[in-house]
């Protein structure tokens, strides 16, 4: 029915979703975390979350080795296709780290 309304392959259909479903929810956990009392703009306490699987990207794997950053930081090196999306059809998700939280208080 999608792909009668909009046009285009199921594959791009498919890929536009999950890049935008990703996207969303990477920015709507950054609207939350910023909403918070606590939150210092200058802990390194997030990171970015990767399905180690075959399918994982090189740029995805370079962004979590160099894990952990500041939020700014991670939103700067994750936005190369927009706000908060490394490549099309990605599965990575920005995280808080609750263990590097503790050792930064």
């Amino acid at each position: 029915e999608m792909k009668a309304t909009v046009g285009g392959e199921v594959y791009q259909l498919e890929r536009i979703a999950r890049s935008e479903t990703t996207r969303i929810a990477n920015a709507g956990r950054e609207m939350a975390w910023r909403k918070r009392p606590e939150f210092d703009p200058a802990e390194r306490v997030y990171e970015w979350g990767v399905a180690d699987d075959e399918r994982l990207e090189d740029e995805c794997r370079s962004i979590a080795a160099r894990n952990p950053w500041t939020l700014d930081e991670l939103r700067e090196a994750t936005s190369k296709f927009g706000e908060w999306l490394v490549h099309p059809n990605c599965r990575c998700t920005a995280v808080r780290n609750p263990a590097l939280l503790l050792d930064s208080r």
